[in-house]
C-alpha cells in the first residue's frame, strides 16, 4: 500500500513538471492554437492534485469559510482561469520578445545571463511580495486568498486574486523580458530563463511532496519571501514589515471560526 502510494506521489510530481514544460516549446511546434490545446495537460494535473491528497479540497473548503469565495465551484473557476491565462501570457510575452526568432547557443554567456534573468526575478518578486503584499493593508488583502491555502499543492500556484498576480509573477517577468531585450541583448537566454521561471513559480516552490522554502513560508507564513532561496529574505530581514498583514488576517480568521465552532 505504502509502496503504491510512493509511486502515485512520484508519478503526480513527474506529470506536474512535464505538463508545465509543455507550454513554451508548444508555441515553437504548433503556434497558438498548440498552446491552448495543451492547457488541458495541465488541468488534468490539476484534477490527480484533488485525487492524490486531501490539500485542494481542505484549501477550497477553507477559502469558502474565509468568505473569499462563494463556493467550491468558484474555487474551481478561478483555478482555471488562472491556469489559462498564465499559460497564455507566459508564452506571449516570450513571442513579443522575439525568443522563437533567436538563435541558440549553449555557452557560458547563455548560462551567466540565465542565472542574472533568474537574479532579477528572484529580487523583484521578494520586494514586491515582502513590502507591498505583507507589508500594507491592500497588499494583505489581495494576497490573503494565496495564502490562504496551508499547506500548498500544485493547484496553489493558479489560487491568486487578479492583482496579486499581475504584481508576484506579471511584473517580475516583464522585469527579466526588459533586461534580456534591453541590457543583455539575448532573446534566447531570456527564452532559457521564462522557461526556468514558469516552471519554477508553477511547480516548484508549491510543491506539496518537495516542500521546499516556500510551502513553509506558507505553512507558518513566515519571513521567508523569495522564491527560489531565502537569501534576499536573509539580506533583508532587518527591514521586514513590523506587522505582516496577511499573517494577521488568515489566522485572525483562523481563530474567529474556531471560537464560533467552541460556542456551538
Amino acid at each position: 500500500m505504502a509502496t503504491a502510494m510512493s509511486l502515485r506521489i512520484i508519478f503526480f510530481e513527474a506529470y506536474c513538471w512535464l505538463s508545465m514544460a509543455c507550454a513554451f516549446p508548444s508555441y515553437a511546434i504548433g503556434g497558438p492554437l498548440l498552446v491552448f490545446a495543451q492547457i488541458p495537460l495541465a488541468g488534468l494535473a490539476c484534477v490527480f492534485d484533488w485525487h492524490v491528497s486531501d490539500t485542494l479540497r481542505q484549501n477550497a473548503d477553507r477559502i469558502v469559510a474565509h468568505g473569499l469565495a462563494p463556493s467550491r465551484f468558484h474555487v474551481f473557476c478561478d483555478i482555471g482561469l488562472l491556469l489559462i491565462t498564465s499559460q497564455c501570457l507566459n508564452v506571449s510575452l516570450a513571442v513579443m520578445s522575439g525568443c522563437y526568432e533567436a538563435e541558440a547557443h549553449y555557452d557560458w554567456p547563455l548560462f551567466l545571463h540565465v542565472v542574472l534573468c533568474l537574479g532579477l526575478t528572484e529580487i523583484v518578486f521578494t520586494m514586491i511580495h515582502q513590502y507591498f503584499l505583507h507589508g500594507t493593508k491592500l497588499g494583505g488583502k489581495i494576497h490573503e486568498l494565496h495564502h490562504t491555502c496551508r499547506p500548498t499543492s500544485f493547484t496553489t500556484t493558479f489560487l491568486f486574486h487578479f492583482w496579486d498576480s499581475f504584481a508576484e509573477f506579471i511584473l517580475p517577468q516583464l522585469a527579466m523580458a526588459m533586461f534580456g531585450i534591453h541590457v543583455l541583448e539575448d532573446p534566447f537566454s531570456l527564452y532559457c530563463g521564462l522557461q526556468i521561471a514558469n516552471l519554477w513559480y508553477s511547480v516548484g516552490d508549491h510543491s506539496e511532496n518537495l516542500k521546499l522554502g516556500h510551502y513553509w513560508h506558507h505553512q507558518h507564513i513566515n519571513s521567508n519571501y523569495s522564491v527560489y532561496t531565502n537569501l534576499p529574505s536573509k539580506l533583508l530581514l532587518n527591514n521586514k514589515p513590523a506587522t505582516d498583514c496577511v499573517r494577521e488576517l488568515v489566522f485572525g480568521k483562523m481563530r474567529i471560526l474556531k471560537q464560533g465552532r467552541r460556542q456551538q
